[in-house]
């Protein structure tokens, strides 16, 4: 693959900083969760895990004009009868709680938080776009489970400031548009041919990190720059210093005003 320049990194996390197989974690996830419904005296709490997984799901699916937060609140209220007043604290206090108890399974890529401080230093702005279906609370709380911090990142997608999902192209471009970049300024850090690589369509480059690799396209890996996570940070460690870019601030002005992250 032909040497390019980027002018910022946007990262997957779920199974690239984060090594992790999704239906293991997801099946962990709704352990967790329906024993927390349990002990705060909630009836059927294996039936209200089911409603948030299908809430979730209804942020996967067009709703013009709302945000992902704004959609599931509205799908879960509706199906449940049970308000967001009263289940949004709770669910922070989840996400602060229990759910840190499916990390003591995980096993993190040892240069994972190295990297990102490497690439930091080297002065690129990075974004950690992950699957934006997570309050604020529970991504904070995942990448603090391989060693990094909300800091480490010029934005971090959730469900609270992002209205689209992977691998819709509205998802990159909100992304882009945030940063005051094009697709050619950007390289893309993911693990699924699907999901991440949706942001070549754009002009982004990418980096496909083979350790937990998940293909449902059966993608020619021969197109893309590919390889392990020691793979990657050795292509990292060879990539020159960032070059500073002029940022369109009205652009920026506009998109960190469009979403506001309300979560404690």
């Amino acid at each position: 693959m032909e040497d390019r320049s980027y002018q910022a990194i946007f990262f997957d996390l779920d199974g690239t900083l984060l090594p992790m197989d999704i239906d293991n974690f997801l099946k962990k996830y709704g352990v967790q969760l329906g024993k927390f419904f349990a002990d705060e005296g909630f009836d059927d709490p294996q039936g209200l895990v089911k409603k948030v997984f299908t809430s979730t799901a209804v942020m996967c699916d067009e709703h013009e004009g709302l945000t992902n937060k704004e959609a599931f609140w509205e799908a879960f209220e509706k199906d449940t009868g049970l308000s967001q007043e009263l289940m949004e604290p709770k669910m922070y206090e989840f996400y602060r709680g229990p759910y840190n108890d499916i990390a003591a399974d995980l096993a993190p890529f040892p240069q994972a938080a190295y990297v990102v401080k490497l690439l930091r230093k080297k002065g690129y702005p990075l974004y950690l776009t992950t699957m934006p279906i997570f309050p604020t609370t529970a991504v904070r709380e995942r990448i603090g489970w391989v060693g990094l911090n909300e800091g480490d990142f010029e934005r971090m997608t959730t469900y609270s400031n992002s209205s689209h999902v992977k691998p819709s192209l509205d998802y990159y471009q909100e992304n882009l548009s945030y940063a005051g970049l094009k697709g050619e300024d950007v390289l893309m850090v993911g693990n699924n041919t699907s999901e991440d690589l949706a942001a070549m369509e754009l002009g982004c480059d990418a980096f496909l990190v083979t350790d937990m690799l998940i293909d449902p396209i059966d993608y020619d890996l021969s197109q893309v720059r590919h390889g392990s996570f020691d793979d990657f940070v050795r292509f990292a460690e060879s990539l020159p210093d960032c070059e500073p870019h002029e940022l369109d601030f009205m652009s920026l002005l506009e998109m960190g005003t469009e979403f506001q992250d309300d979560e404690e």
